[in-house]
């Protein structure tokens, strides 16, 4: 197996977005319930926000990111996107 046999910290993410004519921002906190995951599994995020904005959320949109490091004869780092969803 090439997956680490321990588990580590759980990714996460806070952004906050300041708006014109807004006095305060947004906050928003991503997580998933685990560091890794195996193909065909269902990935669960938890998403926290935090609206002190005087806008409204209309949509938040969710994307998971794979990062992996390949080395050959130099090292190059490989992104794609793995999982997606948009809010209704």
């Amino acid at each position: 197996m090439y997956a680490p046999s321990k588990q580590g910290e759980q990714p996460s993410v806070e952004v906050s977005k300041e708006f014109m004519m807004s006095p305060n921002k947004l906050y928003l906190e991503a997580s998933l319930d685990k560091e890794l995951y195996h193909h065909g599994e269902n990935i669960a995020v938890n998403v926290h926000i935090a609206n002190n904005s005087n806008r409204t959320v209309k949509k938040i949109k969710v994307s998971v990111r794979q990062f992996a490091d390949i080395c050959l004869f130099s090292t190059a780092q490989y992104k794609c996107t793995v999982a997606e969803t948009e809010s209704e």
